[in-house]
This record gives structure tokens, sequence and C-alpha cells, in this order.
């Protein structure tokens, strides 16, 4: 699924976000909460060392964490 015409995960803007919102007819607001919202508790999850296990890819966990602050936030 693209978000705002974007084709990678790792390009999403704001602007990316906007663009969705125009699209499906909803104030940005209130999308705009939502993924403050959920990029903050996700990325809480992910350096929450009580959450990780050992055998967890710290890379992947690491990379994921920095598209989501980079894109979403």
């Amino acid at each position: 699924m693209k978000i705002g015409k974007s084709d990678s995960l790792e390009t999403i803007t704001p602007a990316h976000w906007q663009k969705m919102a125009e699209e499906s007819r909803v104030s940005w607001p209130m999308p705009r909460e939502i993924i403050v919202d959920h990029s903050q508790k996700t990325l809480a999850g992910l350096h929450d060392k009580g959450v990780r296990q050992p055998a967890n890819d710290t890379a992947t966990v690491d990379r994921v964490a920095a598209i989501i602050e980079g894109c979403a936030t």
C-alpha cells in the first residue's frame, strides 16, 4: 500500500501522510495525532530493554526505530 504516493517505507515524510489524509478526505490533524501516538508507543517498545529479547536482531530493531523517527514524527 502506498502512502501519499510514496514507493518506500523509508521515504515517507509528513507530506506523504498529509496527501493520504487529503485523498481519504479526512482532516490532517486527526491522522497526525494517531501517527504521532502510534509512533511514540512503537518507539518506546523498541527502546524498552525489558521488551527486547536477547534473540532479537538489534540492527533491525534500530533500523526500524530510525525509520519511524525520521519519517513519522
